[in-house]
């Protein structure tokens, strides 16, 4: 029996070394792209970062000291990290990482998953979110096939251990190191699904928060006489976040005559909220049908955010008190311990 598994885990290895020399080179390429866009952005929102912490420090007078200093030699640290990165994917240096998915993408060639598939449309859209639309595809792509081909090498190494341990008469050792094995490539291949979620909420929680305030100021200038493009462009200048990002991308394109149906839709499509979606629908209607009642639209708008931003952090706060709740018994069961311990051995001792 060991040595029918040692002959299955050598075909599983030598099947996916034939595939990624072979037909792996397009899959490749694609996974290249993908991790490209990643780091690109990621080296964007390092920058970005590094601007947000010099003007706070600027804030405190501090903007040529030791603390800003510091934050740039970390944020150029971790720049240089990400570039080199980068430079050796545009040379066609895949690495492993990049190797690793080819199997997987044989299930999209035998369309066992489709790009209609529930499970890639989610992480396309998350992708999407956080990376933006150029390269979304592809990572959702990559993830699933990293992930396939993980677990099937996984597996393969798992067959290969237990064989060997078996036939040097460990079998039972054997069992748990593959099974260990295994477990441990089922968490490994979560966590970038895991992280990929944590990601777009935590955008998503940040853009809800900051919208009252934002769309507070946009109503205050437009019912003052302000036109709507400019009083976007001043309430985006001064603000940091998520939002305010978005915000300031879509006056870049505007400013670049990028139509104004491309940009706010843009900026719908990146934001993903459904405050961010009535507000540049609203903005949309004004420009082609033209609306007089655009502050009143503003006003309202900024009644319903302030009035959710109320029920959310009412709903955190009793979710803040549940979490408390085990921690507080644990101590009470602790206290009552330290209290009737002594007692019943003095009652004891007595008897």
């Amino acid at each position: 029996m060991e040595y029918i598994l040692m002959v299955i885990a050598t075909v599983m290895i030598a099947f996916w070394v034939i595939v990624s020399l072979s037909v792996g080179k397009a899959q490749i390429a694609n996974s290249v792209k993908a991790q490209m866009n990643i780091k690109q952005r990621k080296i964007a929102e390092e920058k970005a970062k590094l601007e947000i912490k010099l003007e706070e420090l600027a804030e405190i007078g501090q903007a040529n000291g030791k603390r800003a200093e510091n934050a740039k030699k970390s944020s150029a640290k971790k720049t240089a990290e990400i570039q080199k990165e980068l430079d050796k994917l545009k040379k066609g240096k895949a690495g492993l990482l990049n190797i690793i998915p080819s199997v997987g993408y044989i299930l999209f060639s035998m369309n066992i998953v489709t790009a209609d598939s529930k499970l890639f449309q989610d992480l396309k859209n998350r992708s999407e979110i956080l990376y933006g639309k150029p390269g979304a595809a592809g990572n959702a792509a990559y993830m699933l096939a990293f992930t396939a081909s993980y677990v099937y090498l996984s597996a393969a190494l798992a067959l290969m251990i237990m064989s060997i341990m078996s036939i040097t008469g460990r079998g039972s050792d054997g069992i748990v190191l593959s099974l260990a094995l295994l477990l441990a490539a089922v968490v490994l291949c979560y966590l970038p699904f895991d992280e990929l979620r944590e990601k777009t909420e935590k955008r998503q929680a940040e853009i809800t928060a900051q919208f009252p305030n934002v769309i507070s100021k946009m109503a205050l200038l437009v019912t003052s006489g302000m036109e709507v493009a400019r009083a976007w462009e001043l309430v985006s200048e001064k603000g940091r976040g998520a939002l305010y990002d978005e915000m300031r991308k879509a006056t870049d394109e505007l400013n670049n005559n990028i139509s104004p149906a491309v940009a706010y839709t843009n900026f719908m499509n990146n934001c993903s909220n459904k405050y961010t979606t009535k507000l540049a629908t609203s903005i949309l209607q004004n420009i082609s049908k033209g609306n007089s009642e655009i502050g009143a639209v503003f006003n309202q708008l900024a009644d319903e955010s302030w009035a959710e931003r109320k029920h959310n952090a009412k709903r955190l706060g009793e979710l803040a008190q549940g979490k408390l709740m085990v921690p507080t018994l644990l101590m009470f069961a602790g206290i009552m311990a330290l209290v009737m311990v002594p007692i019943a051995m003095n009652m004891g001792s007595m008897g």
